[in-house]
């Protein structure tokens, strides 16, 4: 009740009245996560979205809050019909595979942000175990595309303490980090139209039918301009171009002149805040996650309305969650899977849903 009446005003000085009083029977709790979307059309007409639930059970409702924020119950026309789409697909053989490239900041502040991230690879490590995934992980650093390998075996591996071991490169490197820069570099491939192949591509990866999931870890700004004349082009470059996921573990205080926000946001990817190394298991854990649903994912036809969103698997319903069951991606619209809900070769999925009808038979 203290949020909505916080945020819950169209008018300045607005109150917000007659709201429910708490039932006798509901459980205490004095911490609360809080989700917030907004949908903007132009400066007078922005729509905020709200949900609130108690810190213990934010987990079990994760899907439920990212429904009811992520800003597709908002209608983009007034009068918008309303139209019922079914996508069919078939899993295809060679899923389930998921290659990572850590790109990891080495300047000289960031010594406890690398024990946190090399301890929290239990967690990471049981994710992908637990999601069924075949997985191989490689490292750079934000001042160098060569791949580290302290085991002197090849650039990339699924060994816990070699990974350990290369995600933490020492503080000794440059102070103009240049993460996103260095990461195209070790991805170029004459395959794909460079005019050269980078490391990962020269050491095989990624390998064929695996997904490319690339977590940069920097306290800084992507400074992408010391090493190039171009100005980075958040939505043309060669992640988005051959559908590489992009996770940003950054100061979020530096967003405004940073990229690694928006180039995560515009690969499907996710962010987090790099000052509270606490949470580090947990960000490791979720991107393991997703990557086992990026190896699964499937495009649909039309934007649907998330909370009418109905997936069968082999004629199975399957559930709503973010460990054993479907995901919706808002930002490159797919159904992902994860968990034992991972489906197999052959396997029939089938997606009923509504979305919006714009004018005359176009959609959202």
């Amino acid at each position: 009740s203290e949020i909505l009446s916080d945020i819950g005003s169209n008018k300045t000085d607005g109150i917000i009245s007659n709201l429910p009083a708490a039932l006798a029977t509901e459980p205490f709790a004095s911490e609360y996560n809080v989700f917030i979307g907004v949908v903007y059309f132009d400066e007078n007409d922005v729509v905020v979205l709200v949900s609130v639930v108690p810190s213990e059970l934010s987990s079990t409702y994760s899907s439920l809050t990212s429904t009811l924020t992520n800003g597709t119950i908002v209608s983009p026309t007034v009068g918008a019909e309303l139209g019922s789409e079914t996508d069919s697909f078939l899993m295809q053989a060679g899923s389930g595979k998921a290659d990572f490239l850590f790109v990891i900041d080495n300047s000289g502040s960031m010594s406890d942000e690398q024990t946190a991230i090399s301890d929290a690879a239990t967690e990471f490590v049981n994710a992908i175990t637990q999601s069924g995934l075949d997985y191989q992980v490689g490292t750079i650093t934000t001042d160098s595309a060569i791949l580290r390998d302290t085991n002197n075996d090849g650039g990339f591996t699924n060994d816990v303490t070699e990974y350990q071991n290369d995600v933490r490169p020492g503080i000794s490197g440059s102070g103009t980090e240049t993460g996103i820069w260095f990461a195209e570099q070790a991805l170029l491939s004459q395959a794909n139209g460079d005019s050269e192949d980078g490391s990962v591509t020269i050491a095989g990866y990624p390998r064929i039918d695996a997904s490319m999931n690339i977590v940069i870890m920097s306290d800084e700004e992507s400074q992408y301009q010391w090493q190039s004349l171009d100005l980075f082009d958040i939505n043309n470059n060669l992640f988005v171009t051959h559908n590489y996921t992009v996770h940003s573990i950054i100061d979020p205080d530096l967003d405004d002149i940073s990229q690694y926000d928006d180039l995560a946001f515009s690969t499907g990817g996710s962010t987090a805040d790099i000052s509270d190394t606490t949470t580090f298991a947990s960000i490791m854990s979720n991107i393991a996650k997703e990557a086992g649903g990026a190896s699964s994912t499937f495009v649909l036809s039309n934007t649907p309305i998330a909370s009418t969103i109905k997936v069968s698997l082999e004629g199975v319903t399957i559930v709503n969650s973010s460990t054993d069951g479907w995901e919706y991606n808002v930002a490159n619209n797919t159904i992902l899977f994860n968990g034992t809900a991972l489906p197999e070769a052959g396997d029939a999925i089938v997606v009923r849903y509504e979305y919006f009808v714009i004018d005359s038979g176009e959609s959202t």
